[in-house]
Order: C-alpha cells, then structure tokens, then sequence
C-alpha cells in the first residue's frame, strides 16, 4: 500500500482538455510505467448563486446558476510540495471558475506486485 493524494476537481467540459494539459505539465512522474492517469465522468451539474464582491466567470450576481460540468480524478504522492505545486500552477491558472472547487483526499493505493501473483499460482 503506498499513501496517496485523491483530488477532485469540477470542470466546465469545454474547459477539461486545457485543465488536463496544465495539471499534466507539473505533474510528478509515477512508476515509469504510466504517465498523465486521469479519471472524468459526466454528465453533471454544479449550481452556484454569486453574491456580492464576486466577479463569476459565468452567470450574474444574486442569480442562480446551474452548468455542465465533468468531476476530473487524479491521484498523487502524499507530498505537501506536489500538491501545492499541482493546485497552485497545474489547477488554478487553467480553470475558468473564479474559486473553483478542489478536494483533496488522503488514500491509500493498493500496488500491483508480481510477487502476490506469484505465490497465487
């Protein structure tokens, strides 16, 4: 098992292709054996009402709003300096939300080791 980092992030999907390439230039390489490893689902939906002082990307104050949207999954290294480096110049300079929301989640992965299959057989 090795500890590990979940973020979530909600996309607008005409936006995802340019949020993927961003996160993927500071990323971290993994294992060597796969590279940029993402998970999106969709159709969804987030709802937002801008208030005051805000400046939203789409939709107007005081109204309700309600877009498409992809929840986009990737995995890190339980290390504070990637997760910053990931948020700071990988999520937040490529997304088009004022305050978008980011969840980051502490997981443990379970490893895919030869010697388990190994010993099965």
């Amino acid at each position: 098992m090795e500890k590990a980092y979940r973020i979530t992030v909600f996309v607008p999907p005409a936006q995802l292709e340019v949020v993927l390439a961003s996160i993927s230039k500071v990323l971290p390489d993994n294992d060597n054996k796969y590279a940029e490893v993402f998970w999106w689902s969709s159709p969804g939906t987030e709802q937002f009402r801008p208030l005051e002082g805000s400046n939203p990307t789409s939709g107007s104050v005081g109204e309700l709003s309600r877009l498409d949207s992809v929840e986009l999954k990737f995995l890190l290294p339980r290390d504070s300096e990637i997760l910053n480096r990931v948020i700071e110049k990988g999520i937040l300079p490529a997304h088009p939300w004022e305050a978008p929301v980011i969840t980051v989640d502490e997981c443990l992965i379970a490893l895919n080791f030869p010697e388990l299959k190994e010993s099965k057989n």
